[in-house]
């Protein structure tokens, strides 16, 4: 096994691109000797998405005795191919966990959105249905992939409109797409799915808080509405992201919202209530408390 990973990371980067069967001796090695892994899938999608080759075989993600790679590549190609995804997205092929999150790791990754709202039912109820390690593990796959890089993140974003909107979707579905879709896309998800939302599911909030992070980079305006769901988030382990699309969503927090934020400063993280200092302190002067007074004040470090 270490000389294959030897293999690889001697090997050139055009090579890598274009040659499937280095990968794939190392994934099926893996699967050998460790068994199916999400891993191993996730990498395989991975691969998939770097690599460029002609095979006209088809493949069933849910066929164990094919190459992983092989899976992901050709359900890569299949992206528009509706009739493929009709015979993977399968309510009863979905007792495979694993694999049901490999297939919806592809649909996200590749299949376009309109088709990905069309079988919304049953992705929802296999989504609802995971326990919460295999959720987490897709749902922590999906943002990264979505994530690889800022160019190819935004060349490769949908949009979509109300009267695309399924009457009702899971809440994790919702914040997957939210990944997929263009920032006017994303608040439609949010208005019809996510804004209620009161639950303690992490992969979730974090989801709505990126939303949230673009809505008031925007529209500084919105810190009204999203201070609560800021909190909500913080309460259950999940913190605003600081930096959203290279840039610092914290600079323009209204007046009112920073005096909001310091009066209570236990209920959110603490880069939002230094920030929210420093624009008092800029705007008050000396009326501002320090965060750090506060701190002692309240003996926020101290332990019990």
């Amino acid at each position: 096994m270490l000389a294959m990973i030897y293999d690889i990371l001697s090997t050139k980067i055009p090579t890598l691109r274009s040659d499937i069967e280095i990968w794939s001796i190392f994934v099926e090695a893996s699967r050998k000797t460790w068994g199916n892994r999400w891993a191993l899938c996730t990498l395989s999608v991975y691969v998939a998405e770097t690599v460029d080759i002609n095979d006209h075989q088809s493949y069933d993600i849910f066929d164990d005795q094919a190459p992983l790679c092989h899976r992901t590549i050709w359900a890569k190609k299949s992206a528009r191919n509706i009739e493929w995804w009709r015979s993977q997205i399968v309510k009863e092929r979905f007792s495979n966990t694993l694999y049901s999150q490999l297939v919806i790791l592809c649909a996200l990754k590749w299949m376009p959105i309109e088709n990905v709202l069309e079988f919304s039912d049953i992705i929802s109820n296999a989504l609802d249905e995971m326990d919460n390690t295999s959720w987490n593990n897709l749902a922590s796959a999906v943002s990264v992939i979505s994530n690889l890089s800022i160019r190819r993140r935004r060349n490769g974003l949908h949009s979509i409109t109300k009267r695309d909107m399924p009457t009702s979707m899971s809440v994790r579905l919702a914040s997957l797409i939210s990944y997929r879709v263009k920032s006017a896309s994303a608040q439609i998800i949010f208005h019809h799915y996510l804004e209620n939302y009161d639950g303690r599911d992490n992969a979730v909030l974090l989801a709505i808080t990126k939303i949230l992070a673009d809505s008031i980079a925007k529209k500084p305006e919105l810190w009204t509405r999203a201070l609560p769901v800021i909190a909500h988030a913080y309460k259950n382990g999940v913190s605003f992201p600081f930096m959203h699309h290279g840039s610092n969503n914290l600079k323009k927090i209204p007046m009112d919202i920073a005096r909001s934020i310091c009066v209570n400063p236990d209920e959110y993280p603490l880069h939002v209530v230094g920030q929210a200092e420093a624009i008092l302190a800029s705007k008050t002067g000396a009326d501002a408390v320090p965060v750090g007074k506060i701190a002692a004040r309240d003996n926020w470090f101290t332990d019990e």
